[in-house]
């Protein structure tokens, strides 16, 4: 790799750049675990509304305001970024999807990976639906995939594709993930020595719980902005040592369904 990083310590790298040109300057093979949150559809950002102290973006008409201010990304984009996330991962990619970009994966998926399960993400404490009309949307989907080599394996044996609990309150970025979630994907999927890979790191959720469970990890972003609040969050964890995890400290009730 001869791209510069904008953050670079004890393991952690972070690139202020496209997934794909990172990607395509990474050796083959190098990476044991993907887990990774890429934008959703457009449908998903402009309906996201929030009345959370969240970054958020005014639109006209008053009301709540949307709570995502970056891009969102056409299934062919995705199908890019897959292609190339399939030339780096031996083993399992693990990514938070709008459940039609789930879908697309599943029923053609990018060539070097195989869809394994569509799973979901239950959460305790949803956003209510702000108008009223209708029901809140409750879960996200959980594309599952493997390389496609090798058998799978993994270290939840006979458990679902299903992980309950609660968003992620006072964020620093609108879709940040919890803590707990990222780590019960890290114990369910990763190896010891397994180098983990987020190729939309965002504010750095999953590099930062990567590097309190031990694994190397690079993540990449096109948005300065989330670039360096992942690397101030990241700094700050280094200077605190490796503290347990939320998912050490909080009760996660593991779920009966699976999709």
């Amino acid at each position: 790799m001869t791209r510069r990083p904008y953050f670079s310590q004890d393991g952690v790298t972070i690139y202020h750049s496209a997934c794909v040109d990172v990607l395509a300057e990474m050796e083959a093979r190098s990476v044991g675990l993907v887990v990774t949150d890429p934008p959703y559809t457009d449908r998903v950002h402009d309906g996201a509304r929030s009345n959370r102290r969240v970054p958020q973006v005014r639109v006209e008409g008053g009301g709540p305001m949307r709570v995502i201010d970056f891009p969102s990304m056409t299934e062919a984009q995705l199908g890019a970024a897959f292609d190339a996330i399939a030339n780096v991962v031996t083993r399992w990619v693990i990514a938070t999807t709008a459940f039609e970009h789930a879908a697309k994966l599943y029923e053609t998926p990018p060539s070097g990976l195989r869809p394994i399960r569509t799973g979901a993400w239950v959460k305790t404490n949803p956003m209510p639906q702000i108008t009223g009309d209708r029901p809140a949307h409750g879960w996200e989907a959980v594309a599952i995939l493997h390389a496609d080599v090798g058998r799978p394996h993994w270290n939840g044996g006979g458990k679902p594709a299903t992980w309950v609990g609660p968003s992620a309150q006072s964020t620093m970025y609108p879709t940040q993930k919890p803590e707990w979630l990222i780590t019960r994907f890290l114990a369910d999927f990763a190896d010891p020595g397994d180098d983990v890979l987020d190729p939309f790191c965002g504010s750095g959720t999953t590099l930062l719980c990567a590097w309190k469970r031990g694994h190397k990890a690079t993540g990449c972003d096109v948005r300065e902005e989330a670039c360096e609040i992942a690397a101030k969050r990241i700094e700050v964890a280094m200077r605190q040592g490796r503290l347990p995890t939320d998912a050490a400290r909080a009760k996660v009730v593991q779920g009966t369904m699976a999709f």
